[in-house]
């Protein structure tokens, strides 16, 4: 549970508090925050200056507002062929290559396909692709 602290100019100094509680040791780099109107309140901040706060500690590559999915599903054995590449792609924000990130997820689907096969895991779609 993080403690009540107090912004005294909410927009300017509430990403100070992330900052201050990480040093304090009270958040540690990883942790799942609590959600944000709980958030909020602890530390006594309107929800919009908590977003504002957010955003701007994310912007400093303090925190993130991604999930940290990829990054622990690349630490799992036998990833499926392709999906490294993609997945490192994806974290570094570099989609700007259209043709490279549609080669990037062919190749992962094929991965994923075979290892599918290889595992006797079907694969089922319950939609079909829009395009």
């Amino acid at each position: 549970m993080l403690p009540l602290l107090k912004a005294s100019s909410q927009r300017c100094s509430a990403h100070l508090l992330f900052q201050q509680l990480v040093e304090q040791g009270m958040l540690t780099p990883g942790e799942r925050l609590p959600p944000g109107r709980e958030l909020a309140a602890q530390l006594r901040l309107s929800r919009t200056a908590l977003r504002e706060a957010l955003q701007a500690t994310a912007q400093r590559h303090c925190y993130t507002m991604r999930s940290l999915v990829l990054l622990e599903a690349l630490s799992l054995p036998d990833l499926p062929e392709g999906f490294a590449p993609l997945c490192e792609l994806v974290m570094q924000r570099d989609l700007r290559d259209h043709q490279r990130v549609a080669a990037l997820c062919e190749a992962a689907w094929q991965g994923i396909s075979a290892g599918a096969i290889a595992h006797d895991i079907p694969l089922i779609a319950t939609r079909a692709i829009p395009w």
